[in-house]
């Protein structure tokens, strides 16, 4: 199946990294971890790992094995939460962004 998606895919992967609704569930970062190295074995691709991701913790922790992280659900979250105040909601952003990041 790799060989398959490989072929077919330009720039990246996109791994999975929990299975059933994002937000809902925390990754296992040890098996994470091994399944990224045996991956990265079979391609030549970058390797984004998303689903689940929501804090610092854990952006460090996959950027030590994969290409690139992606973080969705909590964006969601903070934008859903604050549609009819773009001022919180941008203000929300931008706290977790540092919070993230810094």
């Amino acid at each position: 199946r790799l060989n398959n998606i490989s072929k077919i895919s330009h720039d990246f992967l996109y791994y999975i990294s929990v299975h059933g609704v994002t937000g809902d569930k925390e990754p296992d970062l040890k098996k994470l971890s091994k399944d990224i190295t045996n991956l990265k074995k079979s391609t030549n691709h970058k390797i984004a790992v998303g689903f689940g991701i929501k804090n610092k913790k854990q952006v460090k922790e996959i950027s030590k094995f994969a290409d690139g992280v992606v973080i969705g659900s909590k964006y969601i979250e903070i934008i859903s939460g604050n549609l009819n105040n773009e001022t919180t909601m941008l203000a929300e952003i931008k706290k977790f962004n540092q919070n993230i990041i810094g």
